[in-house]
């Protein structure tokens, strides 16, 4: 079931990705509108934040 899972949001990533500049905007105030799920899930989401590290690498 997690690949199933993976493997749509990396399609909802793909379809977001081709969206112009004002239609991702737009959509994700829509999707983050009052009575829906919190917009930061949907950034997560969409825009694949959980596969950005949190800083950069260390310098040895």
């Amino acid at each position: 079931m997690e690949a199933s899972t993976a493997e749509v949001d990396a399609a909802m990533r793909k379809d977001f990705e081709a969206l112009p500049d004002f239609a991702k905007k737009e959509l994700l105030d829509k999707l983050g509108a009052p009575g829906t799920p919190e917009r930061e899930w949907w950034e997560a989401i969409l825009l694949d934040f959980d596969s950005i590290p949190d800083a950069p690498p260390a310098i040895a």
